[in-house]
Parts: C-alpha cells; structure tokens; sequence
C-alpha cells in the first residue's frame, strides 16, 4: 500500500487579467502519483458576474489536458457559500483549473490547495 511522502500546499489569490478569455488559476505538473485537493473562495463576486471552472486532468505524459469537471458559477449561487471545494483526485502528469469571468470587473481569487504525492 502507498502512503503519502510529501505534501506541497499552493496558497495564493490570482487576479483575473482579461475578462471573458480562460485563465489558468493553478497548475500543478509532475511525473510521481499524487492526489490533490482544494479550495477556492469566490467572495469578491459581484451579481453581475458569472465564473466559468474547468477542472483538467493530464493522463499521458506527453499528452494533453482533458475536461474533468466544469461549472458555470453566477453569484447566487455563493452568495452566502463562497467556498467551493475541489474534492481529491487521483493525478500523475498534470492538475489544472482555469478559470473564465464574463461581466463585472476583474476580481481577485483567494485559493488553496494541497498535492499529496504518493510512493
């Protein structure tokens, strides 16, 4: 059984730069397993704002990244939940979320996540 033999946290606030063009929040690349999880906090939302989240996983080394999950986010939806929660997953060569804002002006992104690498 593998057990964990690191853990890297990623704690930051991306800024989004261009409105209504994919952004990438967090990337997180390797060639070892690890599992990772996280946070993101999406409180300086406004109600004329709407967030797009992929959540992207690499499976081939020299492959590309593929859609796991997306969500479209409007402000109603966070209004009094903000936190959204990336469950864990299971990755070896490459972790992504991307981000796309559309209405509102740029807003700042709190988010933290933890890759737990396995061996």
């Amino acid at each position: 059984m593998s057990e964990v033999t690191s853990i890297v946290e990623y704690e930051s606030t991306y800024t989004i730069t261009e409105l209504d063009t994919i952004e990438t929040l967090l990337e997180i690349t390797d060639v070892k397993i690890f599992f990772v999880e996280g946070y993101i906090d999406l409180s300086n939302m406004t109600s004329d704002i709407t967030i797009t989240i992929y959540e992207d996983i690499k499976i081939h080394e020299t492959g590309e990244y593929k859609t796991l999950n997306e969500q479209v986010i409007t402000y109603d939806m966070v209004r009094d939940k903000p936190l959204l929660r990336f469950t864990s997953k299971l990755a070896k060569y490459g972790y992504r979320i991307q981000i796309i804002q559309s209405g509102g002006s740029p807003i700042s992104i709190p988010y933290y996540f933890a890759k737990f690498e396995v061996g």
